[in-house]
């Protein structure tokens, strides 16, 4: 069985698929984001001749991510740096008052780089975290956010189902 990975950075995507790596840099907005891990999986799909069996998104790191549950739009930045995932979550009650009342208004959705592509990937139908995952950026500790607003939290290899052609070019499964 083929397995195409993803491996989101704060950086850079790479993926892998049957020994074979690709990575293309992203920065600064999730549209870069969005367009660099669809050009490592074309590539990476190209290369390798056919359609993977399966693919799979994995957070590398911690940076989060908020984007409009409908539309999908970056609603700002991906909010990185030294303090904890949450605490950048928390600091936009007090630096960003609107983009914080629209998260409270579950209209935005909180989540990791991963989780934005994998929202993204499947046309919004799935907003997910693996358990690991999770636990790794201090998910929990956003008890003020509301679930709406927060990934589903599942066990890692979970089957979410296919991604749009839009990731690859071709349809996928998708697992945690």
């Amino acid at each position: 069985m083929s397995l195409l990975e993803l491996e989101v950075d704060a950086d850079s995507v790479v993926t892998v698929l049957d020994g074979s790596r690709t990575e293309v840099g992203w920065s600064g907005s999730l549209q870069s984001l969005w367009r660099a891990a669809g050009a490592a999986a074309r590539t990476a799909v190209g290369e390798y001749g056919g359609a993977p069996a399966e693919c799979t998104i994995v957070d590398l790191c911690d940076v989060a991510a908020i984007w409009d549950q409908e539309t999908l739009g970056a609603a700002c930045a991906p909010l990185a740096g030294a303090e904890s995932f949450a605490d950048r979550v928390h600091g936009l009650r007090h630096t960003d008052p609107h983009l914080w009342a629209q998260i409270e208004g579950r209209r935005y959705a909180v989540g990791t780089l991963g989780g934005y592509l994998i929202a993204r990937s499947t046309r919004g139908v799935w907003h997910a975290v693996s358990a690991p995952g999770a636990e790794r950026i201090g998910l929990a500790a956003l008890t003020d956010v509301p679930a709406a607003a927060l990934p589903d939290v599942l066990p890692a290899g979970t089957r979410l189902g296919h991604t749009d052609r839009s990731l690859a070019g071709i349809e996928v499964a998708l697992s945690l």
